[in-house]
């Protein structure tokens, strides 16, 4: 059989579609980086060998040494025995997410958080701490460069990880808070830099407090890499502090955290920070008092703020303002069940949220559409505030900060020690402690 048919055989068994195109390419890339030859089985496994192989040509291009290097690196001793190399990690990684892969190519120094096997999945402090020593002293460009950089090279060592796992499905629960715990520390270092940024003097933005509560995915630990952060900002003063004042300090720090986050600079925003589940929505204040908030639930919140508040809890912030958020929002949430007709107009609501969905996506709307995610979570959700007890939701099923009367009244720290990530699949053991840049991971 001549050599060109053998050749195309062989990438047709390696799961390549474009067999003629994915043949030139791959000759090219041997004759300028011939060990990638030896990486054929690792692209083979990937969700898509052909992107992967392309965008294996264009690292190469940018960057030769820095792909050599790591193609070329030892397997580490780890507890398993494995035989997964630093370049089969880089191949799953480019095969499955484009937004990696173009990151790997801004960034080739990045590609060194693949040299290490992550074991144990890291926690939000061991985030945080990688994330506050990456802006530390920095504001503006410089600030939101290091920031987003870094985040991102954590994403990228958690995505191995996910693409690695004998079993994807038993590691879900895992990645889904890893990324909500990632997303915290982001928000903790964002918040970090806007302390430095905003024109108050420095006593005043001290007594400040600020509180940022996460809702939605990323407050019931649930998050996917796609995912918006739901957030919800409350404000106190310390002692001598004006509370207006405190207000309105603290609406320049969730400002200037969210453009740390969110706004174009030189390196790609992370997400959207979404605030609009606050009182009044978008049309409401960006921050408010604690006291407030409680007059507004008391007042004129409508069933589905109640609801959205089930997975609310504390990410980022002062820690204490965001427990006694918790501590004093939760019997209403409870109680809002006995109010008059409370069943029914949750259910309107869904059907108000469906009727919005244009007829041409109904059928394709995963999450808003007839029979998927909101079908099912919003009863769930009012089964939970009808009962007062925690409902496992379609995700991790950890309870959040107010899925229950009992955790409304757990420390900050017992929370965090509750749902500590901690589970097993294959033969590999997975708990809190690691970093992504390796300082602490098991290799």
């Amino acid at each position: 059989m001549p050599r060109a048919a053998t050749a195309l055989t062989d990438l047709a068994r390696y799961g390549f579609a474009d067999l003629r195109a994915s043949r030139d390419l791959l000759d090219q890339l041997i004759e300028r980086q011939p060990s990638v030859a030896g990486f054929l089985p690792a692209l083979s496994q990937s969700a898509d060998p052909d992107r992967a192989l392309i965008r294996l040509s264009r690292l190469v291009e940018r960057s030769p040494e820095a792909v050599g290097r790591l193609l070329a690196a030892a397997t580490a001793p780890s507890p398993t025995h494995t035989d997964e190399r630093p370049g089969d990690r880089l191949m799953l990684v480019l095969g499955a997410s484009e937004g990696l892969a173009e990151f790997l190519l801004r960034r080739p120094e990045a590609l060194d958080v693949l040299r290490r096997k992550v074991w144990t999945v890291p926690h939000q402090d061991d985030y945080e701490r990688d994330l506050l020593a990456a802006v530390q002293g920095l504001t503006g460009d410089d600030a939101r460069m290091a920031l987003r950089v870094t985040y991102r090279e954590c994403l990228v060592a958690l995505a191995a990880f996910d693409l690695g796992l004998y079993d994807p499905v038993a590691g879900l629960d895992v990645v889904a808070a890893a990324l909500a715990d990632l997303a915290g520390a982001a928000l903790e270092a964002a918040l970090d830099v806007a302390r430095r940024e905003v024109a108050f003097d420095a006593d005043e933005i001290a007594a400040t407090r600020l509180s940022i509560i996460a809702m939605g995915k990323t407050g019931a630990r649930e998050l996917n890499y796609l995912s918006d952060v739901d957030v919800i900002f409350v404000a106190d003063a310390r002692e001598g502090l004006d509370p207006a004042r405190a207000v309105e300090i603290a609406t320049r720090l969730a400002v200037h955290m969210t453009r740390t986050l969110s706004d174009l600079g030189p390196e790609e925003p992370l997400w959207e920070v979404d605030a609009n589940l606050r009182p009044e929505g978008k049309n409401g204040a960006l921050v408010r008092t604690l006291s407030s908030h409680l007059a507004y639930y008391e007042r004129w919140a409508k069933p589905w703020e109640f609801q959205a508040l089930l997975k609310a809890r504390p990410i980022a912030g002062d820690h204490e303002l965001g427990q006694e958020y918790v501590e004093k929002l939760s019997p209403l949430v409870w109680s809002v069940a006995s109010t008059e007709n409370f069943v029914e107009s949750v259910q309107k609501m869904r059907e108000r949220v469906t009727a919005h969905i244009p007829a041409d996506q109904v059928d394709r709307q995963l999450k808003l559409g007839p029979g998927v995610f909101a079908t099912s979570s919003s009863p769930s959700s009012s089964c939970s505030s009808s009962t007062g007890r925690a409902t496992p939701t379609s995700g991790s099923g950890r309870r959040s900060a107010l899925s229950g009367p009992s955790s409304a009244r757990a420390t900050w720290a017992e929370r965090r020690r509750r749902s500590s990530i901690a589970t097993t699949a294959s033969s590999a053991s997975w708990s809190t402690g690691s970093n992504c840049r390796g300082s602490a991971a098991r290799t």
